[in-house]
Formats: C-alpha cells, structure tokens, sequence
C-alpha cells in the first residue's frame, strides 16, 4: 500500500504542478530567454534594434492564428518554442516527481499532521530550493559571467540541506531549539556564497549592459512569482491528495 499510494499521489502531485509551471514558464519566462540569447550570442555587436527585431518574431509565436511576410522564419521559431515547451514539460514533471515523494514521505513521518502543517512544508520547501539559494546566488541569463559552476553547486546544496534543516527546527521544534534552527540557517552565507570579481556584464558594451540588466531584472521578479506558484500548486495538490493517499500510511 505504502509503494501504490506514494507513487499515485507523486505522479498526480507532478502532472499537475509541472503543468502548471511549464506553461507558466512558456508564456513569461522564454521571451526574455530569447532576448538574453541574442546578447549571448554576439556580445558586443548588437543594438536596440536587433534586439528589437528578434522581440518583434519571438512575440509573435506567441499569438495563435497571426500571420506576417515572414511565415518561414515565424514557423521555425514556433518549432523551436513547441521543442522547449515540451523539453520543458519533462525536466519539471521529474523534478516535480522527486519533489514530490520527498514531500510525501515528510508526511508520512510526521505523525497527525493537519493542513496548515502541509502548508509549512511547502514553505520550508518553496524557502529550501528557491528562495533562500537566491540571496547568495542570483538567477542567472544567457550572456552573464557565471562563477564555476562546482562552486555554485556546492554552495546551493548546502544552502538547501541548511534551510530545511534550520526551517523545519524553527517551524516545528520546542522553543528552546528555535535559536538552534536559526543558526543552521545563517551557515551558507557565514561561508559565502561565490561571486564573480568582475562584473556580470563585462563582455558587453555599456548599451547592451543595460539592456541586459533590464532583462535580468524582470527574469528574477518573474522566477520569484512562478516559484511562489509552483510551490502554492504542489502544496495545494499534497492537501488535497492526502486524505485520500497518504492519511492511512502514517496512522
């Protein structure tokens, strides 16, 4: 019972929130990938009207049922978004599956929980994974300096370990350990996070800098919003779900 039940409340679990992501993704995430991908692409040679150009035919796949002059380019660029959308699609619904069947087996141990526990699950969740790596390492667009990406990955892992451990000692522990969890959180950026020494947008020149930085900027705001929705929509699914899957495995 305690395989069947995992594995069908995970499956549901995923299908919905990487639904829920890749389209939410697709539809305000990969416009500003293309822009960044121009940059990436020809660093130091591309002008305001480039990218304006490339805004222009990326924007337009977006609209079902238009058609302009350029119908050849337009439908290259749809294949290439229905690729992605669907590349996407897989990568979110095996993470969400793994998210979910560590979320689950959270459950399970912990003995009579109620909804509003599930609900600080998914904060400690939505905290571990997204949020709190965010403050030492910035999210990230094609055509940015990046640090070593072992250092990064490194320092994310710890950054995760310590912010479920610190989160779940603050949220669910007696007081008297409270100061405890609050310790556990602040060891990733005791260390530090790695940074570059140089800046993000050296390559580029200094209209491209600031362009990029625009992009960079709404990339973040919107990567904050679609987390905070992800983790709101698996939550949501998990109290849903466990009355039905998961009550009877930890009574």
């Amino acid at each position: 019972m305690y395989f069947k039940n995992t594995l069908i409340a995970a499956l549901l679990c995923a299908l919905v929130s990487s639904v829920v992501l890749s389209s939410v993704q697709t539809l305000w995430v990969t416009e500003l990938i293309f822009e960044a991908e121009v940059f990436e692409n020809q660093p130091s040679e591309i002008d305001h009207h480039d990218l304006a150009d490339d805004h222009h035919s990326v924007s337009s796949d977006h609209h079902a049922g238009q058609t302009t002059q350029s119908s050849h380019h337009d439908h290259g660029e749809s294949n290439v978004v229905s690729s992605r959308f669907l590349n996407t699609v897989l990568v979110n619904f095996i993470l969400s599956f793994g998210l979910s069947v560590v979320f689950i087996n959270a459950l399970i141990l912990k003995k009579g929980i109620k909804p509003i526990q599930i609900a600080l699950f998914g904060v400690i969740g939505f905290c571990a994974i997204y949020f709190v790596p965010t403050l030492g390492l910035p999210a990230e667009i094609p055509g940015m300096q990046a640090v070593d990406i072992q250092k990064r990955q490194i320092w994310w892992l710890s950054a995760v370990i310590a912010t479920l451990i610190g989160g779940y000692i603050l949220m669910f522990s007696h007081w008297k350990f409270k100061i405890l969890g609050a310790v556990v959180l602040c060891v990733p950026f005791i260390i530090g996070a790695p940074h570059l020494e140089i800046e993000q947008f050296a390559s580029h020149s200094i209209e491209n800098q600031a362009m990029l930085e625009s992009i960079l900027t709404q990339f973040e705001i919107r990567s904050f919003v679609i987390n905070a929705v992800y983790w709101a929509v698996i939550t949501a699914s998990l109290i849903f779900l466990y009355p039905k899957f998961i009550k009877q495995l930890n009574d």
